[in-house]
């Protein structure tokens, strides 16, 4: 994004970048994750939901990043446990077992 600020006080100098928090609303809550519990591959993005003890795939898209939190569209549900970092050794249908979180 490209903008022009006012400058009265001539403390910003031309070459200069900010970084800037931009706060979006949503008009639906959104679900955020840990972003290491999204995976990638060539054509999709992905979190591991663990169902009745098994690994199952879910195809998410991503918005927005902070904080090492991502947010994530598609059919994932609220509440729904998922793999904390999603591997390619993780595979639909895999038998896992959760563990309590730890601090």
């Amino acid at each position: 994004v490209e903008m022009d600020v006012r400058n009265p006080d001539a403390r910003l100098y031309s070459g200069m970048f900010p970084d800037v928090i931009w706060k979006v609303t949503r008009m639906q809550p959104t679900l955020v994750v840990p972003s290491a519990a999204i995976g990638r591959t060539a054509d999709q993005a992905y979190v591991v939901c663990i169902k009745n003890g098994r690994a199952e795939i879910v195809s998410v898209k991503t918005g927005g990043t902070a904080d090492g939190m991502t947010e994530v569209f598609g059919s994932l549900k609220d509440g729904e446990e998922i793999a904390s970092q999603a591997t390619q050794d993780l595979r639909s249908g895999a038998l896992v077992s959760a563990l309590p979180a730890r601090r």
